[in-house]
């Protein structure tokens, strides 16, 4: 009788139901809190790490970058060579109306007098005072949203949300700790393994347990739970101590607009953003190849005109501090392919990077308008293709005469580019003839080069007819309408480039 009292009065210690559900709760709570906390310093690490290389984490302060950059993000600057900026990049430079002060702005033009001049992608007009070319401190090449919004806050004497803040994160220091040891039962004494608990409850055995065993037992869980809340509680602290870091740090200074900001919002992302050029001059569409995988190429001009890969493509992948990604084309079958009907434009311009594969000098179509989105066009024209010997041509369908037929005519580079080296090939058409521009520099002209043949129909990336009713009349045609290598920032615009926009495209880079 009296083991049955002793099982009976032992019984409502022992787990059932409830007990198991509050404990599941509590472990779920403690995972989450752990996981927002290691969370935090990952976040932290992106920010920081970067010093230990000579970059320059930098925290900014107002919405002038918006909504690209917002105030609260991290931004990290890698510091540059003085006068190596390029056009379209974002700098962090010494503000020029504010001493012992800094400014993260985009470069967009240049001054007589060789200074640089700088604009806030929020602001509607350019920064009043330029900046000389030693007062860059370096190109913004990464960003880490939100780890400076303590930084702002305090700036602000926003201690509202500071205390928040506070309150939030030791909220979750607490409660990742509070799950590092069991609840303790029957005055104190740590609940004992499952195994010896359930010996205990076997009939007829006997599990000798002593009290100094008792007690060891009872000192080790101890010092577990207050190893885990110590580590804890020392992961927490940067959280609450990298704001007044970052403050004191000069190069963390606030920054600057130069005009009324516009209303914008945080622009939440789901990896740490390179700070790459904007797409300059206003594209009909912009494929930067900048996507991570899919079959999508992403139109950078807002025309929502997402081209469509297929076939032999690959993603070469970049970093923030060298290339930017590219897309390799097999030369059997890589394309890229608008993905609807437009009309043939009579005024516009066309524009690749392009590399071609070390070994490799069959030429190729670059970029051109053809009346089918797949296999060979009927019709197609309005290209800028790679010939055989390395040249580079431009070909337009024009009149022949009088008569309502058509022929090819084109313009054709002088040099050679099948060099396994990135260039930059532009050509540009209007009323008054064409134009072709290899890195910058133009090439060949010709007034008499217009595009006259109305057909609707796709740009496309790589791949189409180089035939012109069957025969192969362009100047310097490639025997192969594919073209094996490397391509990046393909476009085409509206008008005709300028001289000046195409050499800056090439000194902006890819």
């Amino acid at each position: 009788m009296a083991g049955d009292s002793a099982s009976a009065a032992a019984a409502p210690h022992d787990g059932g139901p409830e007990t198991a559900v509050v404990g599941s709760v509590r472990l779920a709570i403690t995972v989450a809190a752990r996981a927002a906390l290691f969370a935090l310093l990952g976040m932290l690490a992106w920010a920081l790490l970067p010093f230990a290389l000579g970059w320059i984490p930098t925290t900014v302060m107002t919405g002038s970058m918006e909504p690209r950059i917002s105030a609260g993000d991290v931004v990290i600057a890698r510091p540059i060579a003085i006068g190596t900026a390029s056009l379209g990049h974002v700098l962090l430079v010494e503000d020029p109306d504010h001493s012992n002060k800094l400014r993260l702005h985009r470069y967009v033009e240049d001054t007589p007098d060789g200074r640089l001049i700088l604009r806030g992608d929020a602001n509607q007009a350019n920064d009043s005072s330029p900046v000389a070319p030693e007062a860059v401190h370096g190109v913004a090449v990464l960003r880490v949203p939100y780890v400076g919004l303590p930084v702002v806050w305090i700036a602000e004497k926003n201690w509202g949300n500071l205390a928040a803040l506070f309150v939030a994160v030791s909220a979750l220091t607490v409660a990742a700790a509070a799950g590092s040891s069991a609840a303790p039962r029957d005055g104190g004494a740590p609940a004992q393994p499952d195994a010896a608990r359930d010996a205990r409850q076997t009939p007829h055995r006997h599990i000798p347990t002593t009290r100094r065993a008792v007690r060891r037992r009872a000192r080790a869980a101890a010092r577990r739970t207050t190893t885990v809340r110590t580590l804890l509680c020392l992961a927490s602290l940067p959280v609450l101590i990298t704001p007044q870091l970052l403050m004191a740090a000069p190069a963390h200074a606030a920054f600057s607009a130069a005009a009324p900001t516009q209303a914008g919002s945080f622009a939440a992302s789901s990896k740490y953003d390179c700070l790459s050029p904007t797409v300059r001059d206003n594209p009909t569409l912009f494929y930067a190849f900048n996507e991570v995988s899919g079959p999508e190429a992403v139109d950078g001009s807002g025309n929502k005109l997402d081209g469509t890969l297929s076939g032999a493509v690959e993603r070469v992948s970049g970093s923030c501090a060298g290339d930017s990604p590219a897309l390799v084309l097999g030369g059997s079958s890589g394309v890229v392919s608008s993905p609807q009907l437009l009309n043939a434009p009579d005024t516009f311009s066309v524009e690749i990077w392009f590399r071609t594969t070390p070994g490799v000098t069959a030429g190729g179509r670059l970029l051109g308008f053809g009346n089918a989105q797949s296999g060979l066009s009927t019709l197609s024209d309005r290209h800028l293709y790679l010939t055989d010997t390395g040249g580079i041509g431009f070909g337009a369908a024009t009149r022949n005469g009088n008569s309502q037929q058509y022929k090819a005519a084109g313009i054709t580079s002088p040099g050679s580019y099948n060099d396994g080296q990135w260039h930059l090939a532009t050509a540009t058409m209007s009323s008054a003839g064409s134009v072709l521009y290899v890195d910058g520099v133009r090439v060949a002209a010709n007034t008499g080069l217009v595009a006259e043949r109305p057909y609707s129909g796709y740009w496309r990336v790589g791949y189409d007819s180089m035939d012109f009713d069957k025969n192969r009349d362009w100047p310097g045609a490639s025997t192969d309408s594919f073209f094996g290598g490397s391509v990046d920032n393909a476009a085409v615009y509206p008008v005709a480039l300028t001289a000046s926009q195409v050499q800056a495209h090439h000194t902006a880079g890819r």
